[in-house]
């Protein structure tokens, strides 16, 4: 029994070592893919891979293609439309694997399961850097102001499981309010802002290029306003809590570029003023990029 796990180990090893020469791509079950940075996607048979230098992939055609480990994004497998399967195996039969095992133990046939095999998206575990201009409709108790338009600054982590990505950071977001022209004066010349730093969570469903997001943020409102009295300007200021509320898609565009659009609603939460009554709400739309390094 020794000699025949001795012999099986070596079957198995010698055959492990895949050689450019010996691979015929049409007759692999499964093809690996290597997308890379530009966007190209190379389908064949990975047959070398040295960390952080290169992979080498045989090609349909038997050729071999050499590609730079920095310029991979991704490496996934998927079905080999060419392949056909003998007619004496089922096509839905597990995949065995062999396991070799010391000696005096015994050698036993185990069905892996195959991996998930999907084309999926460009996203995956790493930082996210994302900017977004705003369109800000005020509403409730500032429903006079006219729209406004704010910068929107994020950045976070992005866990990816699969599909599932669940994210958290910070965010900044200032708006400098357009208050609307006063009845028979003209225009007003007070002025109002309020800046958000936030900390936000959010999760997405990444589909292939499309991501389906929604979250929400919390942290500190500073509103500031700047009054004009006849002539005499008064100034407050004044800090509460704040919140969003919000949801959208993300389009891959490239690798490591999305594009975003979402839509936030800001519930009453604080004070324009400290003392008065008023909070800042709005109904906000936002168009921006998201990096991820």
């Amino acid at each position: 029994m020794r000699a025949t796990v001795v012999v099986v180990c070596l079957v198995v090893a010698s055959t492990a070592v895949a050689h450019a020469d010996d691979i015929d791509v049409q007759q692999q079950a499964y093809v690996d893919v290597l997308e890379t940075a530009d966007g190209s996607s190379w389908v064949g048979a990975l047959v070398e891979e040295v960390p952080g230098d290169h992979y080498k992939l045989v090609m349909a055609d038997g050729s071999v293609r050499v590609i730079k480990a920095a310029d991979v994004v991704k490496i996934t497998k998927r079905r080999n439309p060419a392949h056909v399967l003998p007619a004496a195996m089922p096509a839905a039969a597990p995949i065995a694997m062999l396991t070799c095992a010391p000696a005096g133990a015994s050698v036993a046939a185990t069905a892996a399961p195959l991996p998930p095999v999907y084309a999926g998206s460009y996203a995956r575990s790493g930082l996210r850097v994302s900017a977004s201009v705003d369109m800000i409709f005020p509403v409730d108790d500032i429903s006079g102001y006219d729209t406004s338009y704010a910068p929107d600054v994020r950045v976070g982590f992005e866990q990816v499981f699969g599909r599932i990505g669940l994210a958290g950071g910070g965010l900044v977001r200032w708006t400098y309010w357009q208050l609307p022209t006063l009845p028979d004066i003209g225009p007003n010349h007070d002025a109002a802002w309020t800046l958000e730093t936030h900390v936000y969570a959010q999760a997405a469903y990444h589909l292939d290029r499309l991501s389906l997001v929604a979250g929400t943020s919390l942290g500190l409102d500073s509103n500031y306003l700047n009054v004009d009295t006849g002539g005499m300007y008064m100034s407050k200021t004044s800090a509460g809590f704040g919140m969003n509320l919000f949801g959208g898609f993300e389009l891959d565009y490239l690798p490591n570029v999305a594009l975003s659009f979402m839509f936030d609603y800001h519930p009453p939460t604080d004070t324009i003023v400290s003392g008065a009554p008023g909070s800042v709400s709005y109904l906000a739309a936002t168009a921006g990029a998201i990096v991820r390094l």
